[in-house]
């Protein structure tokens, strides 16, 4: 089953919020915002875009976004296995001018 969304704040200790990242669950109306931040990733091989809808409707994957604001920086869908104590990763993405900041680390 799903996991519940909510929304859980991250800030490093040295964050001024301006940049707080929040997490919640993705639904299908995320899907442009998703393949914003997708630009460019595997060259035009890229599966998320034939994949993101199958993922959201499908009750054994469980898609969490990252958001500064409401713009969405990261994305990470993944199968819950062990009883949700332990998840296989289907896709993960971080927008641009995130990479290389720790975002994809947050969503896991």
């Amino acid at each position: 089953s799903k996991v519940q969304g909510h929304r859980t704040k991250m800030a490093d200790e040295n964050s001024t919020g301006a940049d707080v990242v929040t997490f919640r669950l993705a639904s299908h109306g995320d899907y442009e915002a998703v393949m914003r931040i997708s630009e460019g990733v595997l060259g035009n091989r890229d599966y998320l875009p034939a994949f993101f809808h199958r993922y959201i409707d499908d009750p054994d994957v469980v898609v969490f976004l990252a958001l500064v604001g409401e713009q969405v920086v990261g994305l990470k869908a993944a199968i819950l296995t062990e009883g949700g104590t332990a998840f296989i990763v289907k896709a993960a993405r971080v927008a641009p001018d995130w990479r290389g900041q720790g975002i994809d680390g947050k969503v896991s």
